[in-house]
């Protein structure tokens, strides 16, 4: 899925997840976990370019807590191609 600058990307997950998540124009991935009562949590990042809240200059995994809905949204400044995969519970 290729994502321009800026734009999002909503995810619908069941109560518990873990949400792998690459960028595949530079090979950069991350892993993180969602859950309904709370927000997302980045679990590794080689990179260092993905966080768990809407920041200027990063790929962005976000969600509001009582909500099963993830957030992806690219600040990174260019269009990239990302792939997604979710494992929910």
């Amino acid at each position: 899925h290729t994502l321009a600058d800026d734009a999002t990307l909503s995810i619908n997950t069941a109560d518990h997840a873990l949400i792998i998540i690459g960028e595949n124009s530079n090979g950069r991935g991350a892993l993180f976990q969602s859950s309904y009562a709370t927000g997302t949590v980045v679990l590794a990042d080689p990179s260092s370019i993905w966080v768990n809240s809407d920041t200027d200059a990063k790929f962005c995994v976000f969600k509001s807590t009582g909500t099963n809905t993830v957030t992806v949204k690219n600040r990174i400044g260019a269009s990239r191609d990302i792939r997604i995969f979710v494992l929910s519970v």
